[in-house]
């Protein structure tokens, strides 16, 4: 069985809820529906879902063209998945935590935007397929940038997506293990760790002398296999297996930690990535996640 989440910011039409229906075989699940609305209520996120159940598996890119048509969240999840089950949240953090790719932001600062970026962007599609080599790359041109102006981006630039604070709010009540798995900087991910009270971050040391970067990082890369070793280690540590694990990300290097996880979220991201998720968030923010089951 599956369940079709259809989510808005305000009440859906029944027209639409007919057409989703009709579309996809399925029929309203009440019990469903209502909860995911007390949650709303209860944790004040001004969202309003609406539940379908049905026996067949949705086609997952027909639902999210459809989605998008309507200007509305869909996605679909197994019926089985159950969200107190998760007991550790393993998250990337540019473009997914946070609204940036910092590395593009200094990149910025040396007038060398456009070039970083389009590395960036390529990496991130999974169109360049060796990260470290990628990340080398992209800090070379970096070089001979003063430290100090990374505070610029971080003060000025970088917000937290869209619902951050109330999701690791809910999973910081259930008691889950949060962590940071980053292909991007630690002066930007231990801010981030501190700030939002993260039980683990692991990203990229830039090398720095006379506090200038070098155009070098320091020590093994965090590339995809590295996030999805420290989240494994993570899991032994805690004897836990899979199916307590939910990670959520953007780009391809997000895709070896997502693929040892029982339950994965892209957010807003490359279709790589979407096609490969157990469900996709592209519109509204991460704190849809509270609303399954």
């Amino acid at each position: 069985m599956f369940l079709i989440y259809i989510i808005d910011n305000q009440e859906i039409s029944n027209q639409t809820i007919e057409k989703f229906a009709a579309k996809y075989s399925s029929f309203l699940s009440q019990n469903i529906t209502e909860m995911a609305n007390e949650k709303s209520c209860q944790f004040n996120l001004n969202y309003y879902a609406v539940i379908l159940e049905s026996h067949i598996e949705p086609d997952k890119e027909q639902l999210y063209k459809d989605a998008k048509e309507h200007n509305i969240e869909a996605f679909y999840i197994k019926k089985s998945f159950k969200l107190e089950h998760i007991e550790i949240l393993a998250v990337d953090m540019d473009s997914t935590l946070i609204n940036i790719e910092c590395i593009d932001e200094i990149a910025n600062l040396a007038g060398v935007k456009e070039q970083v970026s389009e590395i960036t962007k390529a990496t991130m599609q999974g169109k360049i397929t060796n990260f470290s080599d990628s990340l080398k790359q992209r800090v070379a041109f970096l070089k001979n940038i003063n430290i100090s102006l990374l505070d610029n981006i971080y003060n000025d630039c970088l917000k937290l997506s869209d619902g951050v604070e109330n999701l690791l709010e809910y999973m910081h009540k259930k008691d889950v293990h949060t962590m940071l798995l980053s292909g991007g900087f630690t002066f930007f991910s231990d801010k981030l760790k501190s700030r939002l009270n993260l039980k683990e971050a692991y990203s990229n040391k830039l090398s720095v002398k006379d506090d200038m970067l070098t155009g070098e990082v320091e020590g093994e890369i965090i590339d995809g296999n590295m996030k999805a070793k420290l989240l494994q280690t993570t899991m032994d540590n805690k004897n836990l297996n899979l199916d307590n694990v939910i990670s959520i990300g953007d780009g391809a290097n997000d895709l070896p930690m997502m693929e040892i996880s029982g339950f994965s979220v892209a957010y807003k991201a490359k279709p790589i990535v979407t096609r490969q998720a157990s469900m996709s968030i592209n519109k509204l923010g991460l704190d849809v996640i509270i609303l399954l089951p």
